[in-house]
């Protein structure tokens, strides 16, 4: 707890809300030094600045994946994919859905220690959460920040708040929290994701000095009384003026790290821009063939990076990244913002404040939604195969565009058309296709959302490549458990 004074602070909103287990490491307690790491890889740095990756903590760890694409071995194969190549050597029974056809790596930022050594509260809790999504098809990428505050459900645990799930899955087993961060992640933005980088905050003033700092546009004012000193005790307010900004490592840090001045939706906005700035500051340098500024990246972030990247999928991540335009760069966070329409917020007596989605604590259907249309996977796009969707009289008007929104989120072409009299009804949603193999991303794709197989035949306007009866369900029940 940070205090101006040595007296006792009241409870603040923004801890995780439930002491974690007993047996937790020291790391995440706060308590002793971190362990010595391996040495870091080469390209294990590249990425870092390449992907713009503001803070670290760097071990290198291999671990085995799963094939994607035919032949590769591991995830790595959309990242060697070839726009002008043709999608039949592609094993589709490895995208269970609609953005898997898309690279996904999460970044997770943690506290770790202070620049005097001090153990930052909760030092192994996720404080910034950003998810990296590549389209290599069409050379684009997205960075989506997940707040840290999101209700959810740790398996094994209970009720707790989404930065704790790292943290938990180490106490338990040592070098679990990656995956276990990955599945949770990947579960409320509706994806896979296939790998994650772990950082420390603590690194980054020095990666960025090793730089020359960098350079921001600061859109408005920040003054913020409540930023903690090192000591993790008293107070040392941060400000900074609006407009263009040239920031040490310091400097940047703060500017990542303050949010008493607005929110945590504020910040991570930061964090994307200074991931931004970095890159181009990284790539203007000439980092990657100049030896003496790449070596002592390597010396500052030898300890303050984990990942599960293999060193070819560091190399091409680089070599697809560092081409993409900001033209085709979004940012999008996932707040409470009643435009964007998904989470609220409340305070409860396990979790204390929290945010969750406006449908339920644990239904995540809009955010999928939301993040596929942020997102659309590559390949839908590319087979551009048109779909056509006429309504049962069992539908509402309401149903009807509620379901035929949800596949434009998804990226695929939809019309809509009358059913005529002459279809018989069926006693659910089905989908039709002359030749289906003629799009098979499409095929695919679609019996994943809808939960149906692709029957043969066009019964309903014989001119789209699929068609679609939608016969809604008989009830629907709003997830919202207690928690």
């Amino acid at each position: 707890m940070i205090n101006p004074q040595p007296i006792q602070p009241s409870p603040s909103p923004y801890k995780v809300g439930r002491e974690l287990p007993k047996n937790l490491p020291a790391t995440l307690t706060g308590r002793g030094k971190t362990r010595p790491w391996k040495a870091i890889l080469l390209w294990v740095v590249l990425f870092i600045f390449a992907a713009g990756t503001s803070f670290g903590y760097a071990e290198y760890r291999s671990i085995r994946k799963t094939s994607i694409i035919g032949g590769e071995g591991n995830s790595n194969g959309l990242l060697h994919y070839d726009p002008n190549a043709t999608t039949a050597g592609i094993d589709w029974s490895k995208f269970q859905k609609p953005g898997d056809g898309r690279f996904n790596v999460l970044v997770l930022g943690i506290g770790g220690t202070t620049d005097s050594g001090q153990a930052h509260d909760g030092t192994l809790l996720t404080d910034s959460i950003q998810v990296i999504s590549m389209d290599t098809v069409n050379k684009k990428v997205s960075f989506t920040s997940v707040p840290r505050d999101l209700y959810y459900s740790i398996p094994g645990y209970g009720p707790s708040k989404i930065n704790a799930v790292y943290a938990h899955a180490e106490g338990v087993n040592t070098g679990s929290g990656g995956q276990a961060a990955r599945a949770a992640i990947g579960n409320v933005l509706g994806i896979t994701i296939s790998n994650f980088v772990r950082i420390d905050f603590t690194a980054a003033h020095e990666a960025i000095d090793q730089l020359g700092g960098v350079d921001i546009t600061v859109p408005a004012a920040l003054y913020d009384s409540s930023f903690p000193c090192d000591d993790q005790i008293h107070y040392c307010p941060f400000s900074i003026s609006a407009g263009q900004q040239h920031m040490d490592g310091s400097t940047a840090l703060k500017y990542m790290r303050t949010r008493h001045a607005d929110n945590d939706f504020g910040r991570s906005g930061r964090q994307q821009v200074v991931i931004s700035a970095l890159k181009s500051k990284a790539l203007s340098l000439g980092t990657l063939s100049n030896p003496v500024t790449l070596n002592g990246l390597i010396q500052t972030l030898s300890h303050h990076l984990i990942t599960d990247l293999q060193p070819d999928e560091i190399t091409q991540f680089l070599s697809v990244y560092k081409n993409i335009s900001s033209a085709n760069t979004t940012n999008s966070v996932l707040s409470t913002d009643v435009a964007l329409g998904l989470l609220t917020n409340t305070t409860l007596a396990v979790t204390g404040y929290v945010e969750y989605p406006i449908t339920g604590y644990t239904n995540y259907d809009s955010i999928h939604q939301w993040f596929a249309k942020n997102s659309p996977d590559p390949f839908i796009a590319k087979e551009n195969a048109s779909v056509s969707v006429a309504a049962s009289s069992q539908a509402t008007e309401k149903q009807t565009q509620s379901f035929v929104q949800k596949l434009k989120d998804y990226g695929f072409t939809v019309s809509q058309t009358t059913l005529p009299s002459t279809v018989s009804v069926p006693k659910s949603t089905t989908i039709y296709a002359n030749n289906p193999d003629t799009k098979p991303v499409t095929a695919h794709y679609l019996t994943k959302v809808i939960g149906a197989t692709v029957g043969s035949g066009s019964p309903v306007t014989q001119s789209a490549d699929f068609e679609i009866v939608y016969v809604p369900a008989v009830s629907y029940t709003k997830n919202t458990p207690t928690p």
